[in-house]
């Protein structure tokens, strides 16, 4: 709070304004005069201010150096003073709010959340508010250690409302400012424990809208209205996408292909599915590791890197074994899928399976892989003869990038033709998920964000993402109904509901219950819905009002009873 500022600097809840002071003394360090316009206010009167000892003398001290003082200024109707309601503030702090009295989580709660109502409509577009809260107050990670949600001030959540995100936490050290004494406690002139205390700085942003819609759209409707970033060069998918095409080509002989499609898949359908049902065949082959070439393997490690070695994780029990000596060229196609998600629905499975088929067809040439096919290991001698050239392959778990979470960028998957002694091995990697990696990017969502701070940091793959939110919340809403027994339920069509709604700001959605009751013949179901936004301003009161439209677009349209 004590860094230079171009503007007007407001402080509110000013106790004995020794705060005032101290900043005031930092902002002159090196100008003996006060370059900026700065108010100080506060709740008390002249008669209740005199509690605080030393409130008359840093008065009189400020208004020597030009700054202006209000009292009888309450930090929650801002805009409605008349003194301060026409002026934007650069700079808005508030040292340590407290509703007074005993602590009471509710009431501190709402004097946040009216402040920031307030405050941000005398905030200048490209403003700040610094509030500074006790330790553990604030509710964030930033806390050491930190509380839980209910136990907590709720600080995000509160300045959510009033379309503010969290862009910055700071320690706030009291030693910086050797003219501030804490006062305050208990609302009296007593001091009280600044050591692991937060400051918050909170900036303006667009907030998550709720659409007034009657009608949804399909996936092929939805998708081609989203940016394709296969094509776009600002893009880190198109860079990473050149960058691989560059390495392998250099590295194998490849007919690269053309993108099958010109619309891009959307966030929401980016990440991959194990086609667990599909089977090509067992056999007894002792389960070994399935290894990308080591080139490929250099060229993502490097790409991420080169701290998160790539480790494929496999878990075949089934398959065939591999002749070595009969691997074909290695073909690479840059296309489009029906990618399978949490909002693409299981009933999609199948039309994954087609896209993935044709895939792996425009891949095949007449130089195909060659499998040999055990029905059992009958002897020693047969698995002593094969153990060192053979690699177990089936349904194989994916390709992951080892960090914190070991994120997956890709999976590997087999398709036969009827012959079964023709097998071919795809290895799909998602694009998106390998920027994320190397930049640090928390979602992939972002990548299709329309902020101009989060694109601007796309321009190159050198510098690691800052998050231009912290700490976005999870809502978590569960809506329950009964199936129309007339029609069977579409989880497609529930889906496509979902996602013209909630657009991006729905990251799950998972059914938790489905539930027939004999008594009315029917059969209900229960999902949860996951809303987190890592661009833009969500409140818990939008959140709730998506789920709202959702459940009655959801009835109207598929003619379920809502519970």
């Amino acid at each position: 709070m004590e860094r230079p500022l171009d503007g007007s600097l407001l402080l509110v809840g000013e106790g004995d304004f020794s705060l005032s002071v101290a900043l005031v003394c930092h902002l002159t360090e090196n100008d003996q005069s006060l370059n900026i316009p700065v108010i100080a206010s506060s709740i008390e009167s002249e008669e209740t201010i005199l509690k605080h000892k030393n409130a008359q003398e840093n008065i009189a001290w400020l208004q020597e150096k030009g700054v202006i003082i209000h009292l009888n200024t309450d930090a929650t109707v801002l805009h409605q003073n008349a003194l301060l309601k026409d002026v934007r503030f650069r700079r808005i702090v508030f040292n340590f709010p407290h509703a007074g009295g005993k602590s009471n989580h509710k009431k501190n709660r709402k004097l946040l959340n009216d402040f920031f109502s307030s405050a941000s409509k005398v905030l200048d577009k490209e403003g700040q508010i610094m509030v500074t809260l006790c330790k553990g107050q604030g509710g964030t990670p930033a806390d050491k250690p930190m509380r839980k949600w209910h136990d907590s001030w709720q600080v995000v959540s509160m300045a959510a409302n009033a379309g503010l995100k969290l862009t910055e936490v700071l320690n706030f050290d009291a030693h910086k400012f050797l003219q501030y004494k804490s006062t305050g406690f208990r609302s009296q002139d007593k001091g009280f424990h600044t050591e692991g205390a937060i400051t918050h700085v909170f900036e303006k942003s667009t907030v998550v809208s709720v659409p007034c819609i009657n009608t949804f759209s399909n996936q092929d409707e939805y998708i081609p209205g989203e940016k394709n970033l296969l094509k776009d060069p600002c893009s880190p998918v198109y860079v990473v996408n050149q960058m691989l095409c560059d390495s392998l080509s250099k590295a194998y002989d490849i007919p690269t292909g053309q993108e099958s499609a010109d619309d891009a898949v959307p966030p929401s359908y980016t990440v991959c599915r194990s086609l667990s049902d599909q089977t090509i065949g067992k056999c007894e082959v002792e389960s070994k590791m399935l290894m990308l070439s080591e080139d490929v393997q250099r060229i993502l490690q490097w790409m991420c890197n080169g701290e998160q070695p790539i480790i494929e994780s496999f878990q075949c029990t089934q398959g065939y074994a591999i002749q070595p000596n009969l691997l074909p060229l290695c073909h690479l196609l840059i296309c489009s899928l029906p990618i399978q998600h949490s909002l693409g629905g299981t009933v999609e499975v199948g039309k994954y399976k087609e896209a993935l088929k044709n895939v792996l067809e425009a891949c095949v040439t007449d130089d195909t892989v060659i499998f040999t096919k055990f029905e059992k290991w009958n002897n020693q001698k047969s698995r002593d003869n094969c153990a060192m050239r053979e690699i177990s392959i089936g349904q194989c778990e994916g390709i992951y990038i080892e960090s914190n979470n070991n994120i997956r960028v890709g999976e590997i998957f087999t398709y036969s033709k009827d012959d079964s002694h023709h097998v071919h091995i795809a290895v799909i990697l998602d694009l998106d998920h390998i920027p994320c990696v190397k930049l640090g990017i928390p979602d992939a969502r972002l990548l299709w964000s329309k902020e101009v701070e989060v694109l601007n940091q796309f321009i190159t793959l050198q510098k690691k993402y800052v998050p231009v939110s912290l700490y976005p919340i999870l809502f978590t809403h569960d809506m329950s109904f009964w199936e129309n027994d007339a029609t069977p339920f579409d989880e497609c069509i529930f889906f496509n509901i979902i996602r013209d709604v909630g657009g991006d700001s729905v990251s799950h959605v998972t059914l938790i219950d489905r539930y027939y009751s004999s008594d009315i013949d029917r059969t209900s179901r229960c999902y949860r819905l996951m809303f987190q936004s890592f661009d833009q301003v969500l409140s818990y009161n939008t959140s709730w009002k998506l789920q709202s439209v959702i459940r009655l677009l959801t009835a109207e349209t598929m003619k379920v009873t809502l519970r």
